[in-house]
């Protein structure tokens, strides 16, 4: 009853750093309450606006705990169909943030399931942002991906099965 499966990492991108790591939404440039539900591990949650009008964009940072060499990033859409676009930067510090080369503008709409990012080689950062848009235009509801990952590669991860009991 002690036993825990052990988290394995992706056996080519390493660890997914953003499963459990914190995370802040804001909607149309106001902070809303709670989290953006990306790095929750639940693919049967996912932030969305209420139902109306003049939703135009949400943006997400991700807080990783400290800085990594992300090398990729992937997600799972869930139905995030209403947003056409992405916009991802970095930061070390939370305060300065710089675009990530190939994903401003980068086209989500009609990709279901598991979905990797154009990522274009390792990026240093802490925090990561994202602002999911349509270039302006309103929406009726703005629904986020269910989860993100994010990765720096396998070189510093290791796997040990924990000790449950008396070794027979």
């Amino acid at each position: 009853p002690e036993y825990v499966e052990p988290v394995i990492p992706d056996p080519v991108l390493g660890f997914d750093h953003a499963l459990g790591a914190k995370s802040t939404v804001w909607v149309n440039g106001d902070e809303k309450e709670g989290d953006s539900k990306l790095c929750d591990g639940d693919e049967f949650t996912a932030f969305e606006t209420p139902w109306g009008s003049g939703w135009k964009e949400v943006v997400a940072t991700i807080d990783l705990g400290q800085s990594r060499n992300i090398t990729a990033i992937q997600w799972r859409s869930g139905d995030a169909n209403w947003i056409e676009k992405v916009d991802v930067s970095v930061s070390s510090d939370g305060q300065t943030f710089t675009p990530v080369q190939g994903l401003q503008g980068f086209v989500m709409k009609k990709k279901w399931g598991i979905n990797s990012m154009p990522w274009p080689g390792p990026v240093e950062g802490r925090y990561v942002r994202l602002r999911f848009h349509n270039d302006g235009q309103e929406s009726n509801v703005i629904r986020l991906p269910v989860s993100l990952m994010i990765y720096d590669g396998v070189e510093n991860d290791t796997v040990e099965m924990p000790q449950v009991g008396e070794q027979l």
